[in-house]
């Protein structure tokens, strides 16, 4: 049915998506899809269809290099606004360059540049080679929450790998609920040994907690999501309390994290 309203051909440019060996090569044609259809439309929309703007307001999209420009001149602020305002397509190349950047940042263990990861990874399994057989997660994983994010089963051996690995290089992490689900988002935009210094960069940062390691980490976060809505948006507070009338406010606070990494559409995720 879809070939025939927009065509074989039509089709064919979807086929050229991200490189990515862990990713079901067919979610791109689903994601893109909605927006092929809408730039044929009269709707006027980013090429994203996050965000709606006024006819001729369309901002450019901002380059990977204008942006390392701008964090190279100690302008994070600037480069904070950027990345809030651009919509970039779900497959565009940027996030592969853009993404190893930032987590770059906050990196304290120089020795991953040398192969570091791989090293580790001998170390753990006693092998580089991906096992066929399912692995034991470490604790601090959880089990309900290990969304796939359309990897195939070779892209979810490797985000179990990376998250064992992590566990055995930082053995104080203790509880991180979201790390499995950012792991999976990062295979869709690079290389295993390349998400792993991501995500060490963002677990070692000393300047500020960018993923949750402990319950107490947890927990004082969804207590300051709560108190933040409270504050600024009293209506959807009392809505939550309206549709949910037999459980506490805290109870539906605690689970606010899946709202965003389990319950919205992955293109705007």
């Amino acid at each position: 049915m879809v070939g025939k309203v927009l065509g074989i051909k039509d089709l064919e440019q979807f086929s050229s998506r991200r490189t990515s060996v862990y990713l079901d090569p067919e979610c791109d044609k689903f994601f893109e899809l909605p927006l092929f259809i809408a730039a044929s439309s009269n709707d006027i929309t980013t090429k994203c269809q996050c965000f709606q703007f006024s006819p001729g307001k369309e901002p450019a999209l901002r380059s990977y290099t204008e942006i390392q420009q701008l964090l190279q001149q100690g302008k994070k602020r600037d480069v904070k606004n950027i990345l809030r305002e651009n919509s970039w397509p779900i497959n565009s190349p940027i996030r592969a360059q853009l993404w190893p950047m930032l987590c770059g940042q906050h990196q304290t263990k120089q020795q991953m540049l040398d192969g570091f990861y791989w090293e580790m990874v001998h170390q753990v399994f006693g092998t580089t080679e991906l096992s066929e057989k399912p692995i034991m997660l470490p604790a601090f994983v959880d089990a309900t929450h290990c969304l796939p994010y359309h990897l195939t089963s070779t892209g979810r051996a490797v985000a179990d790998r990376i998250v064992n690995v992590l566990g055995y290089d930082c053995p104080d992490i203790t509880y991180s609920p979201v790390m499995y689900p950012i792991t999976s988002i990062l295979l869709h935009f690079m290389s295993e040994e390349e998400a792993y210094i991501c995500l060490a960069g963002l677990v070692g940062s000393k300047e500020k907690v960018f993923i949750n390691q402990t319950k107490l980490q947890h927990e004082v976060t969804w207590k300051t999501v709560m108190q933040i809505a409270k504050k600024h948006t009293k209506s959807a507070t009392s809505y939550f309390q309206r549709i949910c009338p037999g459980l506490k406010l805290e109870r539906i606070f605690m689970d606010w994290c899946w709202w965003i990494l389990a319950g919205l559409p992955f293109q705007h995720l």
